[in-house]
């Protein structure tokens, strides 16, 4: 017994019929739905014919059609297809392989080449300017930035130098004058005289180092290491202290905060001060070094040195203070000192370098 005769008995698109004479081989773009109705002649067993159909493009294995006999596909995008079929009768005999409909979908408008081309390209061209509205408006920041950093550098330059030019000589003409006043004055009064100079050359030595603080392009590790070895050598002049610099070579360019900056430089000279005042010293020493990470300043002397476990010493301003402005900036302080045996303070902080 041969198998049913099969052929394509009707076209549905979102519904409507299509006469199969008039059928165009290209669709209008988006059907919603499409519709194939077939039919198996069959007089022996209808009921006993199976149909099955595969929709190449689509269908990658066969699919039983039913007993309705209708194939139905939705949302189907742009793209050529073929219709296949087969039927089988009651014998379990199959039709051969054919194909019912060769067919293509038009796409739509925003679904062409071009047009999706022309999206990219101004999806491209408007990310292009929006970037380079961007950049500008970056660069515009940064521009205004740096002529706020530009004007406050130039009145910082101003303020020290009035503060160097002004006040500076000032107490420069004060220091001489009472200097010149102790050989003439009585002897009490001399050594008054000489108190006051030796304060007021102080003052100038602490105003320089606010002058030198104030200049933007001394904020590098290295610019603060010369500072402190001029500041000693300066303050410990005519003092009857040696005093000996060491490691300034050892430090390298690394930038600095102006809080560090103001930290450190208050610590160093709390501590040098410390000498000339209480250590009675007749030889002191700075020695620097940076390595590890870290910028490390010794100062030790030869002089009285203290007792550190005497609660009157430990819980002093000056020693509070200093191991406090360290801390702020993560670093430590060691205090060796005895009684005769002179003092070593080291202060060391992290400073790591910035590539």
């Amino acid at each position: 017994m041969p198998p049913p005769p099969l052929r394509l008995d009707e076209l549905r698109l979102d519904g409507a019929p299509v006469a199969l004479g008039t059928m165009e081989p290209r669709l209008n773009p988006t059907p919603q739905r499409i519709e194939f109705r077939f039919t198996a002649l069959s007089f022996t067993a209808p009921e006993n014919v199976m149909v099955r159909h595969r929709l190449e493009g689509v269908d990658a294995e066969w699919v039983e059609t039913g007993t309705d006999r209708i194939a139905s596909y939705t949302n189907l995008p742009p793209g050529d297809y073929r219709l296949r079929a087969m039927a089988r009768n009651s014998a379990g005999v199959w039709s051969d392989d054919r194909v019912l409909l060769a067919f293509s979908i038009l796409p739509a408008w925003w679904e062409k080449t071009w047009v999706r081309l022309g999206a990219i390209l101004l999806i491209v061209a408007a990310s292009a300017a929006l970037a380079r509205v961007l950049a500008q408006r970056r660069l515009h920041l940064r521009l205004r930035r740096v002529e706020q950093e530009h004007a406050l550098e130039t009145e910082r330059a101003r303020i020290a130098r009035d503060l160097h030019d002004e006040l500076g000589a000032s107490l420069t003409e004060v220091g001489l004058l009472a200097d010149r006043l102790v050989n003439v004055a009585p002897t009490q009064l001399g050594s008054e005289l000489s108190g006051l100079a030796w304060r007021t050359r102080r003052i100038a030595t602490d105003l320089s180092s606010i002058v030198w603080t104030m200049k933007g392009s001394n904020s590098s590790l290295d610019r603060l290491a010369e500072f402190l070895r001029q500041y000693a050598e300066r303050l410990f002049r005519n003092t009857g202290t040696r005093c000996i610099v060491r490691g300034v070579e050892r430090v390298g360019p690394v930038p600095l905060a102006p809080d560090p900056q103001h930290q450190m430089l208050a610590a160093a000279k709390e501590v040098i001060t410390n000498v000339l005042k209480h250590a009675r010293a007749t030889e002191a020493s700075l020695t620097m070094d940076y390595r590890d990470g870290a910028f490390e300043l010794a100062i030790a002397d030869n002089g009285v040195g203290f007792d550190p476990a005497a609660a009157t010493v430990v819980e002093g301003n000056g020693l509070r203070n200093l191991r406090a402005r360290v801390a702020e900036i993560g670093g430590t302080c060691d205090i060796v000192t005895a009684p005769g045996r002179g003092t070593r303070i080291t202060l060391r902080i992290p400073l790591p370098a910035r590539g």
